[in-house]
């Protein structure tokens, strides 16, 4: 099984997890099997599966908690930020057409010493299409403004992440910014 497939696994596992409070490991895992292409008969899904979901466990993306009824397994926040990252990155992921006037602005503090939060907020608002505009503000036509809140509630950034939604900026800027967008 080559990596991307591994790497569809674990997506595959992330999307089963998102809307669950916890899960039972063995349904997740009937249910990823279930999904896979098993053409490859050398192949040992279920070894790949549990390596995936060690993986995924290890990078914290999921937590795993054993109890007498069995193993449960738990999307983190830190997970949920993957997913979102993942599926803005799929050929597929859908575009708005046309432009409802409105701007998002992403405003951005987050501390020195959380660098890798920060790193992935603005590798995740660079795949949803944000313009960086000074160090820590962003521009987007695009309604990802749920996107950003969710963000702020998983990632527990009440404080870190502004966003604001506005249908004026000074006309100068603006055609600067429509000249970025639609080139």
């Amino acid at each position: 099984m080559s990596a991307k497939s591994t790497n569809d696994i674990q997506k595959n596992i992330l999307k089963y997890l998102q809307n669950k409070r916890a899960s039972d490991i063995s349904e997740l895992s009937d249910h990823i099997h279930q999904t896979c292409d098993t053409s490859d008969r050398k192949v040992n899904i279920k070894y790949i599966i549990s390596r995936s979901l060690k993986n995924l466990e290890t990078s914290g993306d999921i937590t795993i908690h054993k109890t007498d009824q069995g193993s449960f397994a738990r999307l983190t926040s830190t997970g949920r930020q993957k997913l979102r990252s993942l599926r803005l990155s799929e050929k597929t992921h859908l575009m708005p057409l046309g432009w409802d006037g409105k701007w998002r602005i992403a405003i951005l503090d987050i501390p020195e010493n959380d660098k890798e939060k920060r790193n992935a907020l603005r590798y995740i608002l660079k795949k949803a299409s944000f313009i960086c505009l000074k160090n820590s503000v962003w521009i987007s036509p695009h309604p990802f403004e749920h996107m950003l809140e969710t963000m702020k509630e998983d990632l527990e950034l009440s404080n870190e992440l502004s966003v604001i939604v506005t249908d004026y900026i000074d006309p100068a800027s603006e055609e600067e910014f429509r000249k970025a967008f639609w080139k």
